[in-house]
Order: structure tokens, then sequence, then C-alpha cells
């Protein structure tokens, strides 16, 4: 059974106050071990008063005066806070942390006094089995604004890379602060650069010596800043879940839709601050001119990367690789260990340098099979805990981040039932040294319907067409993921047709439709994801359990590869 500490620094409003506690109460502890910890800074009795309620109503709760922390007591002016008082707080959380040490507890839930949380968030934080997971909740600032999580991506509080030379641009920082944001009210869990306020902290980072003192040689604003740095530099990772979204009551204004949050769950629609018209009319204009400045990026966007104005400009630039071309595999695995993962890898293995691996929320031994099979070559695993595929161009977008993170040459996109045929790993680089100028290969795939035999007939001819599966990465190129479908988005950049491609007449295996209880899986999948068949052929789906259906018997070639242009 898991020992939890939950704890809190409290210097809050009684009416406030009160509803936090009453969500701390109400969160399911089923089958594990917690304890509470409030060090009361409290200036209002009435505040105390309630903490000691909350005491002698549940097990488990010990209460520090602030007074045995710091003398004195410090004033608070709301949220504007000085360097002395987030010294003190980051003091305060300290103690809660050395307290959470010497009780052995195997994570530290902490957690601010102004927050109401969902019921299972706790249960929900602890599943993702991540060292330090935030969970996510969203503020107005000032009367107006937009939500804005407390997570960031880097430094101070930016939601973009400042280390990424297009951010000199306004439009873009706008583009991707927008996405950042956007991403986040999607549920799942993401890799963030800064967090806080709500999180929880494994027994292992706090063994390390992580805190939230205050780190003399940089200047960031806010004890989670030092915490946050500390972590990273300690070899942990920072990740938010937003899964269940905590409700935070940073005005009493907002107090009156604490009830309809326990009701229906968070709402960004919902507005809890009495505007006054100059209010309504600064947030009009913001949201219009936000609004104007991303519609005029993504049309330059498509002028410059989306056109054949792409083509034009890139057709006579020559590629310098290295002697050897450089392989890096990209895929992205879901329960896949007892299918054709294995064989699948084996056979990468003998001509790939490195991988980049989603896995999209296994429930099975698939992880463990991707380290076996690549245990002598480098590569990144990247877990995610609740699975993307049902907005599949979120997945693919992630899985091209994490991919061109490893500086690749080449790279190579598969699934974890596609194998190349046995001439592939000796042909393989020659092909690649053979045009600088050609930045896509494209293969033939064939779907196997049995070991010996692919289906050939009007909905099943993939193997009549060449598909890209292969691409030269180039950082002076801005990739776009244009086809944002649920299904089918395709698992490169859209804009890839616009480079100089070349086909191959190496072959790709396509074991996926071999098994019948797979394929039954696939189709009922895909029916109850795209129903309509807006995303792809429902024809071609209804297919998929064809009883007679036209196979055609494999052949393998033997000789290098013979490719044109």
């Amino acid at each position: 059974m898991k020992k939890i500490l939950i704890g809190s620094p409290v210097r809050q409003k009684a009416n406030i106050l009160r509803e936090f506690l009453l969500s701390l109460s109400e969160l399911n502890k089923e089958d594990l071990q917690v304890a509470y910890l409030f060090v009361d800074d409290c200036d209002a009795s009435e505040s105390s008063d309630l903490l000691r309620t909350f005491k002698a109503d549940n097990a488990e709760v010990d209460i520090v005066d602030s007074s045995m922390i710091f003398l004195n007591r410090t004033s608070y002016d709301g949220h504007n806070w000085d360097g002395e008082l987030i010294e003190r707080v980051a003091g305060l959380k300290n103690a809660i942390i050395d307290y959470a040490r010497k009780m052995g507890c195997d994570f530290l839930f902490l957690v601010d006094s102004d927050l109401v949380l969902h019921p299972e968030t706790l249960r929900r934080l602890l599943s993702v089995d991540r060292e330090i997971v935030s969970n996510i909740f969203w503020t107005k600032v000032s009367k107006g604004d937009d939500y804005e999580p407390q997570v960031w991506l880097m430094d101070q509080g930016f939601l973009y890379d400042p280390a990424d030379p297009r951010t000199k641009n306004r439009l873009y920082r706008t583009v991707k602060k927008m996405e950042f944001i956007s991403a986040l009210k999607e549920k799942g869990t993401y890799r963030v650069g800064g967090l806080g306020a709500c999180t929880l902290i494994s027994q292992k980072v706090l063994s390390a010596g992580v805190n939230f003192d205050k780190l003399y040689n940089i200047s960031f604003w806010g004890e989670d800043r030092a915490f946050c740095i500390r972590a990273v530099a300690a070899g942990f990772e920072l990740f938010v879940d937003t899964f269940y979204p905590a409700y935070h009551i940073y005005r009493e204004s907002y107090l009156r839709g604490v009830a309809e949050y326990k009701k229906s769950g968070f709402s960004f629609t919902d507005e809890m601050d009495d505007l006054s018209f100059s209010d309504k009319a600064r947030k009009y204009l913001r949201v219009m001119k936000t609004g104007v400045r991303y519609r005029l990026y993504h049309i330059y966007e498509e002028i410059r990367w989306n056109t054949k104005l792409t083509a034009l400009l890139r057709r006579f630039k020559k590629n310098v690789g290295s002697d050897v071309p450089k392989i890096t595999l990209s895929m992205v695995v879901r329960n896949e260990a007892s299918a054709y993962l294995a064989k699948m890898l084996a056979s990468c293995a003998e001509y790939i340098d490195d991988a980049v691996i989603i896995d999209d929320a296994s429930t099975d031994d698939t992880v463990r099979v991707c380290e076996e099979a690549l245990k002598n070559i480098p590569h990144k695993i990247i877990r995610n805990s609740v699975s993307m595929f049902s907005t599949e161009w979120r997945l693919r977008r992630l899985q091209w981040e994490e991919t061109v993170k490893m500086r690749p040459e080449w790279v190579l996109f598969l699934d974890a039932d596609e194998i190349f045929e046995a001439r592939f790993k000796n042909d393989i680089r020659r092909v690649l040294s053979e045009d600088p100028y050609v930045y896509v290969y494209a293969f033939r795939r064939y779907d196997l319907w049995d070991e010996k035999h692919y289906r050939e007939d009007s909905l099943w001819n993939a193997h009549l067409r060449y598909e890209a599966f292969m691409l030269r990465y180039d950082e002076d190129f801005q990739y776009l993921f244009t086809k944002r479908t649920n299904q089918h988005c395709g698992r490169m950049p859209n804009n890839i047709k616009y480079l100089k491609s070349r086909n191959s007449s190496l072959r790709l295996k396509h074991y996926g439709w071999i098994d019948e209880d797979k394929r039954r899986e696939k189709y009922e999948r895909y029916m109850r994801l795209d129903p309509e068949g807006k995303d792809g052929s429902l024809e071609q789906y209804k297919s998929i359990l064809d009883e007679v259906p036209r196979l055609v018997e494999w052949k393998d070639e033997d000789g290098a590869a013979n490719d044109g242009a």
C-alpha cells in the first residue's frame, strides 16, 4: 500500500480554505495510506480553526505552526509577492519535504490551498507513473484574460522555446503559445519545462535533495522555478496531467463556480469575473488580434512551405551527408508484444543506427520487447500514459517532434507489423547515397493475408503504388502536419510531397492483416472511430472481413535494387 503525504502551506481566507479542505476529504484514497501536513501561516483565526476541525474529523493529520519555522509572520498582499515572501514560502514547502522524507513516504502531494480537486486526482496522478507530475489547473490572472495553465515550457514561464530563432517573429510566438495551450486542453500527460502548486513528487526525488531554495546564480522569479531547475539538473523530467483539471479559486468571486465544477468538471467558457464594458471591449480586441496573428502566420506558412514554391526553392539544394548514411527508425507502438514486433525490430537492428519509439499506453510487454530487441542500438522510448490514437494527428506530431530531437540524417517510418524484404539491409545505404538532391524515398507495401500471399483487388492494391517511408531530415525546412484527422492522417509531415522524391524497387511486407482476430479487431476499431468513412474508405473497412479475398503468391527477388526517379 502506497504511503502518501498531502502537504500544504496555508495562508488562506476561510471561505476559500473550506472548499479546499472539503475537496481533500472527498479524494478517492482507496488502497492508499494517506496522511496530511498543514503548515499554518494564517493570519485569521477562523482559517486556523478550519484546519483544526479537519484534523479532528480525519486521521493522520498534523498541523505545524509557521512560527516553528520562522520567528515572525509576513504580510501577504494578495498574489503580489516580493522576494522575501517567496523565500518564506520556499522555506515552508521545504519543511513539508523534510517531513515527508522523515516519514518515509512513497510520494508527497504538494498542493496549494486555493484549489478544489477532482475526487480522482490523486489516484490519477499515481497511475501515470512519473517521478514528478503536476495536475493541471487554469487561471485568469486579470479580469477578462484568457485561461492559462500553471505549467510552462521554458525559462521563467515561456509557452514556447525562445531558443528557436523563429520566435523572433511575433506571429510565430502567438502560434506556438496557442498550440501549447491547445494541446493541454486535450486529456493526456505531457512533458513540460516548469510546474507547481499541485504536484505529486516521488520518494526518489525527495531523497535526491530537490527543494525550493533560491538558486543564487539564477534570477528567475518564484520558488517553483528553483524546484524545477534542480529537478531537471538531478536527472528528473517534469510532467503535467490534464485528465482532471483542478478548479482554481484565484479570486473570491470564483467561489460561485465551485458547485458547477463539482457537477460538470472544469469549463473554459464559464466567466467568473464581473466584467465592465471596457473589460469586455479589451477582451474582444485581444481575442481578435490573436486570431488575426494566427491566421496571418498560417497563410505565410502555407505559401512558403506547402506550395509548388517549396519545390522550386529546394530543387537545386544539394545535401552533403555522411559517407555512410545514418538511419533513424521512428515508430509508434501499442500492445504489440504478442505480434510481429520482436521479428520486426530484429530485422531493423541489422541496418538502423538509432531509434525513437512512442509507446501509446501499452498494457502488455511491448516496451520490454523493444528494450530487449534494441539493447545494442541507441534508442529512446516515450511512454504515453493515455492513448492518443483516437486523435492520430497529435500522436504523429509527437512522434515527429521526438524524432527530430535525435538530430537524424535519414528517418525511416515503420509500423510494428512492417518488415522490409531481406535484400533491404544490404542495399539501402547504397540507394541513399546515389542522389544528393533526393529528400524522400518511396516504396511499395504489400498487404500480406498469410505468410506466403498478399491481397490484390480493387480495394487492396497499395503495392501498385509507391508510398513515402523514408525522409532525409533538413533542419532548414519547416515540416507541416496539415491533415489533422483522427484516423489515417499519415505518419510523415504532409508537405514532403513538394520535396524531390525517388521510387525504390525494395519492397515492404505488411503483416498486419495475417491474423484473422486482428483483422476483426481493426475492422471494429475503424467502424467505431470512423463510422461514416470520413477519414478513410468505408467500403474498404467492410471488405476487411471478406471471406474469400483474391490472394497472390509472394515471390522473393534476388539481386541489388534497381531504382528509378
